[in-house]
Parts: C-alpha cells; sequence; structure tokens
C-alpha cells in the first residue's frame, strides 16, 4: 500500500500555529536580532549579502544569529 505523502489537514494547522508562535517571538526580538533572522531565515540572505544588508561585518552577523536563535529557543519552550 502507498502511503501518501501529503500533509492532513492536521499538519497543516499545526505547522501555521508553529508558523505564527515562531513569528511572534522574532517580533519580540531586539531590532538587530529580529533584521538578522529576517534576512538569514526569512529571506535566504547568505551572512556576506547579511552584512552589507545591515552594515557591519560577517562576524556581527553570526554573532547576532546566534544570540537569536538562542534566546528564540529559550522562548519555545
Amino acid at each position: 500500500e502507498q502511503v501518501d505523502p501529503t500533509p492532513g489537514p492536521a499538519s497543516k494547522t499545526i505547522a501555521a500555529d508553529h508558523m505564527a508562535r515562531m513569528q511572534r517571538l522574532v517580533a519580540q526580538l531586539p531590532e538587530r536580532q529580529r533584521e538578522v533572522v529576517y534576512l538569514r531565515i526569512f529571506e535566504g540572505l547568505d551572512v556576506s549579502e547579511t552584512a552589507r544588508a545591515m552594515r557591519c561585518r560577517a562576524g556581527t552577523v553570526k554573532a547576532l544569529l546566534n544570540q537569536a536563535r538562542t534566546r528564540l529557543k529559550e522562548q519555545w519552550q
């Protein structure tokens, strides 16, 4: 018997709920952390592109993203 890989309604609802929750948590981040999350995660820019967009160094981008991820993990639980 073949299994349909398409997510069912319950899976779609859970995914939508998780995305909405994550967006609320991201919105609560400090401005620079929020900016780096949007550029790197949601827009898909690489580190150097993000650094140019934010007018900072690549190391700053990495540090801000690490701080944001740590804070988001803490708040998710």
